[in-house]
């Protein structure tokens, strides 16, 4: 029995624009999976079996199966370890479940992912009836206006490669092509849809009791790679979906404060908590540059915390510098709701930094 019958709920409402670029983060090297040398049912899954294998043997990938490994990274079925720009992939215990084809796994990571999710909860808000031409319409046009919002900081992390030739803001993942090729023969392959006719999918009970009953889980972790600034997106829709914003890092650099924070701060009320800085150091240069948007800029000598606290928030090992956001390993939890303890958290250091020499008995 379909839980979108009855009393109809729009199970995207709660979506954020978060959950737009998100999506299309994760999804800007799914392309090569068109490249399938198997025209027969079970193509995608095949490549996967593939890149599991050369995984698990240490074999060289190529630039495509590398592109698409990230996919893999994503459903946290590989692990990586980054150096730098060095990148070496890592098999564990799920890897080697999907050598071995075990697609239920698979069916579990994928329907979690968020391309997947969003395009999941889309059908079900239809009456479980998916339409290709309504997905690029509707969801497209979500991706698209998300990521206009925050354009300066994809033209940081992408350069203008992440937009058309032509210009124009990605409808990625849900892009007729994409769809149609990539996301719903894969969710057939996995029985998370069922082919209705052309241009028409049915969302499977299975893939709707993966997600109805927690579609956008109030915590999330997310993860930072380099060239999958995930981290920086979810900082970035923080800023420009909300009024008021605290920042919170040990340091800043100029890159961040010129290329992410200044240009989504717009007549908005914005508050810096940091560590006091040295002389002519580049974190000074960076203070310097955020007076110009906020006169409350508060100092903690000891401060070690890192977060971005706005409607939404994330706590994070990440500093706003442009190595910690582009280039390190990095891992963060993502709140839809910024939770009361750590709006008190905030409080508590700014009192500190606002009487330092406070004692208490």
């Amino acid at each position: 029995m379909r839980m979108c019958t009855g009393l109809r709920v729009s199970w995207l409402r709660n979506a954020l624009p978060f959950d737009w670029l998100r999506a299309y983060v994760e999804s800007r090297n799914i392309a090569p999976l068109m490249k399938a040398e198997f025209p027969e049912r079970g193509a995608l899954l095949k490549q996967f079996k593939i890149i599991a294998e050369k995984i698990i043997n240490g074999e060289k990938l190529s630039l495509d199966e590398l592109r698409v490994a990230y996919i893999l990274w994503y459903l946290n079925l590989i692990a990586v370890s980054a150096n730098g720009s060095k990148i070496m992939l890592i098999s564990n215990e799920f890897t080697e479940r999907i050598a071995n084809e075990d697609w239920s796994l698979l069916m579990v990571r994928v329907a979690q992912w968020t391309p997947m999710r969003l395009l999941i909860l889309f059908g079900l808000d239809k009456g479980g009836i998916l339409s290709l031409d309504e997905v690029v319409n509707n969801l497209g046009a979500k991706v698209q206006n998300a990521t206009k919002q925050i354009e300066t900081v994809l033209d940081f992390a992408f350069g203008r490669r992440w937009r058309s030739p032509r210009g124009e803001y990605p409808r990625k993942p849900f892009n007729k092509v994409i769809v149609k090729k990539i996301l719903f023969p894969l969710g057939q392959e996995l029985g998370l849809f069922y082919y209705v006719r052309s241009r028409y999918m049915r969302v499977s009970e299975l893939a709707e009791a993966f997600i109805a009953s927690n579609p956008f889980p109030n915590q999330e972790i997310i993860k930072t790679i380099p060239n999958e600034p995930l981290i920086l997106v979810g900082v970035s829709s923080i800023i420009a979906s909300s009024n008021k914003i605290t920042v919170i890092s040990p340091w800043f650099d100029l890159t961040i404060v010129n290329s992410v924070i200044k240009p989504l701060s717009n007549n908005k009320h914005i508050v810096i908590i940091t560590r006091r800085p040295r002389e002519r150091s580049k974190h000074q240069i960076a203070l310097e540059e955020l007076r110009e948007i906020t006169s409350e800029i508060y100092y903690h000598d000891h401060l070690h915390t890192k977060a971005v606290i706005g409607k939404q928030a994330i706590v994070t090992s990440a500093n706003m510098i442009r190595t910690s956001l582009l280039r390190n390993p990095e891992v963060g939890i993502f709140f839809r709701e910024t939770p009361p303890e750590l709006a008190t958290h905030v409080q508590e250091i700014i009192s500190i930094s606002k009487f330092p020499k406070m004692i208490i008995i």
